[in-house]
């Protein structure tokens, strides 16, 4: 499965499960996550930001949503 592939799947059963589906930033820090990037990589103008607020609460999300 490749990243597209993985987060459509992701984000319809969050949809299903919570009610919200990924905004774009969530959507690129996902695929970036998927690729093996960093989140300097993923969006270098404000790296510690993805990190302690956008990929925290994706992966909370995530969790949540998958137990």
């Amino acid at each position: 499965m490749d990243a597209k592939a993985a987060l459509e799947l992701i984000d319809q059963l969050i949809f299903e499960h919570q009610g919200k589906h990924f905004n774009d930033l969530k959507r690129e820090v996902f695929i970036g996550s998927w690729e093996g990037k960093s989140y300097h990589e993923i969006y270098p103008l404000n790296p510690s930001y993805i990190e302690k607020y956008v990929g925290y609460k994706l992966w909370q999300k995530i969790s949540q949503t998958f137990g």
